[in-house]
């Protein structure tokens, strides 16, 4: 997980590492290259868990979660707008931290799917 300020909210946060497809990019590559990026690990494997709408009364946009297992250390490369740390929780751990402060965002989406795949 990451924690980072999020100045739309003016808080602190932790989270599953997340960000923007880019384009010709699948969910899956931009998973990858965001978990390289913004986490230092590079994924064995990674796979799609779910594609879904997101806040369908305002937005036209989609928002997807997969899953990497398999992680090797790596060089972060962060964006020179990114201030992260990176926080290692334990797999049993996960859905509990990410219901607790600060913990507050679509993170338990993530988990919460992961987890009824079986995947943790």
């Amino acid at each position: 997980m990451v924690e980072q300020y999020r100045p739309a909210i003016g808080e602190h946060c932790l989270e599953l590492v997340a960000g923007v497809v880019e384009d010709g990019e699948s969910y899956t590559e931009a998973g990858a290259r965001e978990l390289r990026e913004e986490a230092g690990f590079d994924p064995a494997g990674i796979s799609l868990v779910e594609e879904f709408w997101c806040a369908t009364g305002v937005l036209r946009h989609r928002r997807a979660i997969v899953f990497a297992e398999g992680l090797t250390p790596v060089e972060r490369q962060l964006d020179g707008n990114e201030f992260l740390t990176v926080t290692t929780v334990p797999v049993e751990d996960a859905l509990e931290r990410a219901r607790a402060e600060p913990a507050n965002d679509a993170t338990i989406e993530g988990i919460l799917l992961s987890r009824a795949d079986g995947l943790l």
